[in-house]
């Protein structure tokens, strides 16, 4: 590990709201074992997808030169920020998605319409059934607080419009969008490691001085908008909002992936797979991981993995077991396990509450993209 003198740390801040990450993982799977000291026979958790939507054809959006109409009961984003996840889990249901790669979980609306995208598309699902997939070459969605959607034509000139019900299309040319369908703020380090950029809601660039690079690149925006860094020292550090230095934790191991929750959490993983917690700039535990908790969106940020957290401060994370087989944890925020779902043949992508506090979890199961509903 060099030791670089004088590393800027610049968060670059523009249009968006508090960020939730979404994180992420490629996971090689085979057959499907037990976690450590539960014991028994090993059982797939996950039920086969429904097959109706498999074979579904993403439609073509038209040009259009006005906004669709807004749905009034689908205004509005999930509101997240007090759930607390299932403490009783099942799947609900699990849906197939007619994308040629994994899906990902862009945005939940509070009517939990959920919408997501592949590779290759744009769909929208409620209550396990698909209610439109449109063909939008990887695509970036956001939600206005009117509950239409948004996301870029492929390669610049303009922008698509939907709303709950698909209708909408494409408008050519220069298209101002809603402040609130502002993309999410990310975070990553760029100039060989020693800059830390961050998108963030304030339109304000703001430098702050560190002697070590950073990891990986390791930097992520909390949903309160601290930001956590990892660096070569090694060590994990906060900042504020605005940029100031709040803490500084040295760390036995360089950090691999984080993942930050509300209320000033952060988890961390290291090379060796184990996990750490951190609650307000205060190391709470240490311990070993089951498995490589492994990446999965990389358009939101290059440092996270496919886990959130509820407000008590319990994290939902995927991992690959040493048997290959895929693991969904609940960790409680004293670091002890609370349930663990087991599937082989699954790579997740994203993850996200609604809000009840049920699961979304999207990535590959098989050959197939999915879309699972994990609730109490």
């Amino acid at each position: 590990m060099g030791d670089l003198r004088n590393v800027t740390l610049r968060f670059l801040t523009g249009n968006g709201g508090a960020m939730f990450l979404a994180m992420a993982f490629s996971l090689v799977l085979g057959g499907c074992n037990n976690i450590a000291g539960t014991g028994g026979a090993a059982a797939d958790d996950f039920p086969a997808a429904s097959e109706n939507t498999a074979k579904a054809e993403l439609r073509g959006l038209p040009a259009v030169d006005a906004l669709p109409p807004v749905v009034p009961e689908a205004q509005g984003r999930a509101q997240v920020a007090d759930v607390t996840g299932p403490r009783k889990p099942h799947v609900a249901w699990s849906l197939a998605l007619p994308f040629s790669q994994k899906g990902i979980v862009r945005v939940i609306g509070g009517d939990g319409t959920v919408y997501v995208s592949g590779y290759d598309g744009v769909g929208a699902v409620r209550d396990g059934k698909l209610i439109w997939a449109v063909h939008a070459p990887d695509p970036r969605l956001t939600m206005s607080d009117d509950g239409r959607i948004w996301f870029p034509v492929s390669g610049g000139g303009g922008y698509y419009c939907l709303n709950r019900a698909g209708q909408g299309g494409m408008f050519l040319g220069r298209v101002v969008l809603p402040p609130s369908a502002a993309e999410e703020p990310r975070a990553g380090c760029t100039e060989g490691r020693r800059t830390v950029v961050v998108d963030g809601p304030t339109g304000r660039r703001i430098e702050a001085r560190l002697e070590y690079a950073c990891t990986g690149p390791q930097a992520v925006v909390g949903p309160d908008g601290m930001v956590y860094v990892g660096t070569e020292a090694p060590d994990i550090r906060g900042f504020t909002p605005d940029g100031a230095a709040a803490w500084k934790i040295a760390t036995s191991c360089a950090v691999q992936k984080l993942l930050a929750g509300p209320g000033g959490r952060v988890l961390f993983a290291c090379q060796d797979l184990s996990l750490h917690y951190i609650e307000n700039g205060t190391l709470r535990w240490n311990k070993p991981g089951d498995g490589e908790m492994q990446m999965g969106d990389l358009l939101r940020s290059s440092s996270s993995f496919v886990g959130l957290m509820d407000r008590n401060g319990t994290t939902y994370f995927v991992d690959s077991a040493a048997d290959g087989s895929a693991h969904v944890h609940a960790l409680s925020g004293t670091g002890d396990m609370k349930w663990t779902l087991k599937t082989p043949n699954f790579m997740a992508s994203s993850i996200a509450f609604d809000g009840q506090g049920r699961i979304y979890l999207a990535g590959m199961r098989g050959m197939g993209s999915v879309l699972v509903c994990i609730s109490d």
